[in-house]
């Protein structure tokens, strides 16, 4: 859904009347060290989830299964690794992305649970797809 969005956005830009428009992109994502691991901790943030959606009257939208729900949610998950691959294959992301913002928080997980997402994210997960710390060695030569 959000592809088409990127792409009338920048459409409608003309070049040499502003400066290029960026876009942010927000993903949840969830690692962990295994697949199976990641799903099983958003399980109660998923039943939040859906229990909102059938209190909303949005009943016949509650996803079936988990799968479903971290599909239609967009959630990539799993070991740092396999996140990469999933974020990689978003359609919507780094062809159009100036900015990934990923949430690593869910609504019933810890502080810990979520210094420990944003840690991997940080040295695993974002290096992986070409980012590194402002003032790194590695950021200058890019430059």
């Amino acid at each position: 859904m959000q592809r088409p969005l990127a792409e009338a956005y920048l459409s409608a830009w003309v070049p040499g009347s502003v400066p290029r428009p960026r876009i942010a992109v927000i993903r949840a994502v969830f690692p962990a060290g295994d697949r199976e691991a990641a799903a099983a901790d958003l399980d109660p943030a998923l039943q939040l989830v859906f229990r909102a959606f059938a209190r909303g009257g949005f009943a016949e939208d509650v996803p079936r299964t988990r799968d479903e729900a971290i599909s239609r949610l967009n959630v990539h998950l799993g070991r740092p690794e396999e996140i990469v691959t999933s974020l990689r294959a978003d359609p919507a992301l780094l062809e159009f992305a100036d900015y990934v913002v990923p949430v690593v928080s869910h609504e019933a997980s810890t502080l810990d649970a979520d210094l420990r997402r944003l840690e991997s994210v940080a040295r695993e997960i974002a290096p992986a797809l070409g980012w590194h710390p402002a003032g790194s060695a590695v950021a200058a030569e890019s430059s």
